[in-house]
């Protein structure tokens, strides 16, 4: 099995009953693809997917003048060398799409090979406000001028709005978004169905489902059926803490009545859900974050949630469901409450994900067994 860490496009594969993760030499040189996107041009991978054919896209932001530039998305063939049909010699270049500078930071495909991203634009680069965007791409990397306006969507219209993950069911979209608010932690997350021809007025209330106040969706899931599932976190009024978020809704965007919406802390941390990995219908592990806060001194750990059908959380996983990792230690400033990377498993019966930490730390892996207990960390 292949896993897929992104900086450069990494690509490592679990070997032996430790599952071990190593370089995966069959691809590029040793494993690892460098997208060199122009010359004396800086640029980093904000998200990856493989797809069917056992291609990768890479969605790739680049950096000049120590500024963030612009947005390319490139397609590698298995291989790992750059497809020469897709954009220009595997590069396709997202500035002539839109009408501010871009911050893309999702990437995905729909059944007929269209490419779908998710992010926001910057129409007023001297206010910083954000207004969330859907780009979709025809499969060779040209704009599906038949999409949005020149390809681009505006689900939220020019409301203060930011995008954070999409998925893709077949040929229907399903954004994870907040809608900006005046006051502090005043922003509401939506999830926000789209197809083809726009916005699904016919989705919970005119194509969007909107949580309360304080809210965010960090990761979404959508079920064969159109069951969604979310994480994020919500705000606790008048504090700087935080509980994570899970929630479910039914396809046609209600709260779902068994799994419901719950709210997650574990004794006096902050904590917040950023990813989540389905492993089979009754077996759902969400990836997080949880902080000690003590005046300026932040003490990062990363959560693992074993989460059960109905909502309810694992008696065997950890300890009453959970497992906390502190890989990093304490770190002094708010850079120590990092996101972990998307949890995925691994052969042998085994658990990984990617945590990073502030600063020169970078990254770390942590392979995790199915009862929580830690099998090695990098």
């Amino acid at each position: 099995m292949r896993l897929l860490l992104f900086a450069a496009v990494v690509l490592f594969a679990a070997s032996g009953a430790a599952a071990q993760p190593t370089a995966d030499s069959s691809f590029a040189d040793n494993g690892v693809a460098l997208i060199k996107v122009g010359p004396g041009v800086g640029s980093f991978a904000t998200d990856v997917t493989i797809l069917a054919d056992g291609a990768t896209l890479a969605l790739v932001r680049t950096i000049r003048d120590n500024e963030f530039d612009e947005q390319i998305v490139a397609r590698l063939d298995p291989d790992g060398t750059p497809t020469a049909s897709f954009g220009v010699s595997g590069l396709a270049r997202l500035d002539t799409l839109t009408f501010g500078r871009l911050d893309m930071n999702a990437v995905v495909t729909l059944a007929d090979g269209r490419i779908a991203l998710a992010g926001s634009t910057f129409p007023d680069s001297a206010t910083g406000a954000r207004e969330a965007v859907v780009v979709v791409l025809l499969p060779d990397g040209r704009p599906d001028l038949s999409f949005g306006t020149g390809g681009v969507l505006r689900p939220y219209g020019t409301r203060l709005s930011e995008s954070t993950r999409i998925v893709a069911r077949g040929m229907t979209l399903y954004l994870a978004g907040r809608l900006s608010a005046p006051g502090n932690n005043a922003g509401r997350a939506t999830l926000t169905r789209i197809t083809l021809a726009g916005v699904d007025s016919t989705y919970a209330v005119d194509g969007s489902y909107i949580a309360g106040p304080g809210t965010s969706f960090n990761d979404v899931e959508v079920s064969p059926n159109g069951t969604t599932t979310l994480v994020g976190a919500t705000a606790i009024a008048g504090t700087n803490v935080s509980w994570a978020l899970f929630l479910a809704l039914t396809p046609s965007g209600d709260i779902d009545p068994v799994f419901g919406l719950t709210s997650r802390r574990i004794g006096y941390l902050s904590t917040r859900a950023y990813r989540l990995f389905r492993r089979g219908a009754d077996d759902l592990f969400v990836a997080g974050t949880a902080t000690i806060i003590s005046g300026q001194i932040y003490e990062p750990a990363t959560v693992l949630w074993r989460v059960r059908s109905d909502g309810s959380l694992d008696p065997d996983f950890g300890t009453d469901g959970y497992a906390v990792y502190n890989v990093w230690g304490p770190y002094e400033g708010q850079n120590g409450d990092e996101a972990p990377g998307r949890p995925g498993y691994l052969d042998g019966g085994v658990f990984g994900l990617f945590v990073r930490g502030g600063g020169s730390d970078g990254f770390r892996m942590l392979v995790v067994q199915l009862d929580g207990s830690p099998e090695l960390t990098n």
